[in-house]
């Protein structure tokens, strides 16, 4: 369900960059519609699964090694910044 918590931004976030918006619910009336309509339409719940399957596999965001060596290369900046006496800036990991 999209509302105002991070996590549920978060969640919602994650959905949209999957290409999978269809499974974001507004509100818990939406959210229940959702749940039973995939509990129902079982070919509509299996092309959902194989969506999220094909998107996991093909999705930067779960790209582990992306993150950790973006992350690495954000840490040694911040580095040597500091080496260099710099004040600390903003440093993009992606």
């Amino acid at each position: 369900i999209a509302g105002d918590r991070m996590c549920n931004r978060i969640g919602a976030s994650m959905l949209r960059s999957l290409g999978v918006e269809e499974l974001i619910a507004s509100n818990l009336t939406e959210y229940k519609e959702l749940a039973i309509s995939l509990g129902e339409d079982e070919e509509k719940f299996l092309d959902i699964i194989h969506l999220l399957d094909d998107a996991r596999n093909s999705s930067t965001l779960f790209d582990c090694q992306l993150w950790v060596n973006a992350f690495e290369a954000a840490l040694e900046s911040s580095i040597e910044l500091n080496r260099q006496g710099l004040d600390p800036k903003h440093i993009s990991c992606l």
